[in-house]
C-alpha cells in the first residue's frame, strides 16, 4: 500500500517527500512529525502522535469502520468506504 500511495505523491524541493519507515527513534519521529505540513501513514503510533500534534493528515485505515477506532480531531474529516470482512482474519463473531 505504501508504495501505491509513494508512486501517486510528486514531490518537489517546495514540498519534498519523506519515507521514515523504521528509520528513527520515537523521539526522533515525533520531531520530525512536528516539523512536517502534512502526515501520510497507516493507523498506527505515528498517526496518533501526528493527531496529538494537530497535523493534517491521510490516514489509511484497514478493512473495519474507522469511525469506530479513530483520532478524532475537530479539523480532520474522516471518510471511510464501507467495511467489509472478506479478507479479514479476525473471527467476527
Amino acid at each position: 500500500m505504501l508504495e501505491a500511495v509513494r508512486r501517486q505523491v510528486v514531490p518537489s524541493e517546495d514540498a519534498p517527500l519523506f519515507v521514515l519507515d523504521g528509520t528513527l527513534n520515537l523521539r526522533e519521529l515525533a520531531a520530525a512529525i512536528e516539523g512536517a505540513e502534512l502526515f501520510v501513514g497507516v493507523d498506527s503510533v505515528p498517526m496518533h502522535i501526528a493527531a496529538a500534534l494537530d497535523k493534517p493528515q491521510v490516514a489509511l485505515f484497514g478493512p473495519h469502520a474507522p469511525g469506530k477506532l479513530a483520532v478524532r480531531i475537530p479539523t480532520a474529516p474522516l471518510w471511510f468506504g464501507p467495511a467489509t470482512t472478506a479478507n479479514c482474519r479476525i473471527p467476527t463473531k
